[in-house]
C-alpha cells in the first residue's frame, strides 16, 4: 500500500487526536466457491483483503477505486449486512460481530438503489413506513420526517407517488431515509449515481451543508466521480483489487504521485515548430501546441520534477527574439493521482508484491 497517513499496520498517524467513529483492522472478506443452478462453478473470491483504516468523528471520508475494488463489500460490512471472514470492525467502539445491534443502531445507509422504496406510496408515506419499521413513535417521527423533507427540498414531491420521482429526487429521498434514525455514522454508496450533473452538484451541496449541519455526522462516501470526492472529502482510501492502494489526505496523495511540473505558456515571435524544438531541447515533453491567435503560440509542456528545464526554455525563447506573453503552472489533479496509484498497484500485483 502507498501509505500517506500511517495506519493500523504500525505506521504513525500524525493527525490531531480525535475519537474514531469507524475502526477497521486487518479486515478480510472471502466469498467461498459456489455452484450455480446451471452447474457453473464460481471460484472463491477475496473481495476485501487485509484492509485497515480509521475514520474520525465528524469526518467526511472518501472511498474510491475501480469497479470490483471491494468498496461496496466494505460498505456492506460496515453496515453489518455482511460478516467479515477475519479482522475487526468497530462502529463507535462497538464490534460489529460481538455487538452488532449497538453498532447497527449508530449507522444510516444511503445507496444508489431505490428499489427498496414502495413505488405506489408517496414519498411521505414511504418515510412514515420506515420510521415505524424502526419503531419510532409518531409523535417524534412525524415532525422529524417533515423537517427532513423540507431540508432536502422535497416539499413539492412529498405527497406524490414515488414512481413519479426523478432519479435525483429518489436519491434525496434515500438520503432522508438514511437520516431517519439520526445516525452518528452515515454510509453513502454512490449517492449521485445516475443523477444529471446539476442534480449531482445539488446533492453534494446538501451533503456539505444541511446534512453535515444537522449534528455533524461522520460520513463515508463512495463515488466514481472523483471531482465530487475532491469537493467533499478531506481524506480518502483508494482501493484496488480488494486492498488499500493509498490512504490519506487528497493533497498528500497528489503530492506523493507528482512526477512532473506542468506549464502552459503563450509565446509571441516564435513559430510552433521552433517552440516545440526548444521545449524538447530544454528537457521537456510537449503535450499540446498550437496558435490560437495569429501573433501567439500556445504550448503545454511538462518537465521532470526538480528539473531546471523551464528556465532554460525561457532563455531559448528570449534568445530567439520571442516574448513570453503568459505562463501558468498546473498542479497534479486528483484524477491523475488516482490513475497513477492504480497503475502502480497493477504493477505491484503483477509482480507478486
Amino acid at each position: 500500500m502507498e501509505t500517506l497517513s500511517k495506519d493500523a499496520h504500525g505506521q504513525e498517524d500524525t493527525r490531531p487526536t480525535a475519537r474514531p467513529a469507524i475502526e477497521v483492522e486487518r479486515l478480510t472478506k472471502v466469498y467461498p466457491a459456489q455452484r450455480s443452478l446451471f452447474g457453473r462453478v464460481q471460484p472463491e473470491k477475496c473481495a476485501v483483503d487485509d484492509v485497515s483504516l480509521r475514520v474520525d468523528e465528524g469526518e467526511i471520508f472518501g472511498l474510491v477505486g475501480p469497479n470490483g475494488a471491494g468498496k461496496t463489500t466494505l460498505i456492506r460490512i460496515l453496515s453489518t449486512m455482511v460478516l467479515p471472514t477475519s479482522g475487526t470492525v468497530r462502529i463507535g467502539g462497538h464490534d460489529i460481530v460481538g455487538n452488532e445491534k449497538e453498532a447497527r443502531s449508530l449507522v444510516g445507509v444511503v445507496s444508489s438503489n431505490e428499489r427498496s422504496f414502495y413505488w405506489r406510496l408517496t414519498g411521505r408515506e414511504n418515510l412514515r413506513f420506515f420510521t415505524r419499521l424502526h419503531q419510532m413513535p409518531d409523535s417524534e417521527a412525524d415532525p422529524w420526517r417533515d423537517r427532513l423533507i423540507e431540508l432536502l427540498g422535497l416539499e413539492e414531491m412529498a405527497d406524490q407517488r414515488f414512481d413519479n420521482y426523478s432519479t435525483g429526487q429518489k436519491q434525496r429521498m434515500a438520503i432522508a431515509r438514511g437520516l431517519l434514525t439520526r445516525p452518528k455514522v452515515l454510509l453513502m454508496d454512490e449517492p449521485t449515481k445516475g443523477v444529471d450533473p446539476v442534480g449531482a452538484a445539488e446533492i453534494v451541496e446538501l451533503i456539505q451543508g444541511p446534512v453535515r449541519g444537522l449534528w455533524n455526522p461522520t460520513i463515508l462516501v463512495t463515488s466514481h466521480n472523483l471531482t465530487e470526492i475532491e469537493r467533499l472529502c478531506g481524506r480518502v482510501a483508494l482501493m484496488h483489487r480488494g486492498r488499500l492502494a493509498a490512504l490519506g489526505a487528497i493533497d498528500e496523495l497528489r503530492a506523493r504521485v507528482r512526477r512532473s511540473d506542468h506549464f502552459t505558456i503563450s509565446v509571441s515571435g516564435v513559430e510552433v515548430a521552433a517552440l516545440d524544438r526548444m521545449a524538447v531541447e530544454s528537457g521537456g515533453t510537449v503535450s499540446s501546441a498550437g496558435s490560437p491567435r495569429a501573433d501567439t503560440t500556445e504550448m503545454k509542456v511538462n518537465f521532470p520534477l526538480g528539473c531546471a528545464g523551464f528556465p532554460r526554455l525561457v532563455r531559448l525563447i528570449v534568445g530567439a527574439g520571442g516574448d513570453l506573453v503568459s505562463c501558468s503552472n498546473r498542479s497534479t489533479t486528483f484524477e491523475e493521482a488516482f490513475h497513477a496509484v492504480v497503475e502502480a498497484s497493477e504493477v505491484d500485483s503483477e509482480g507478486g508484491g
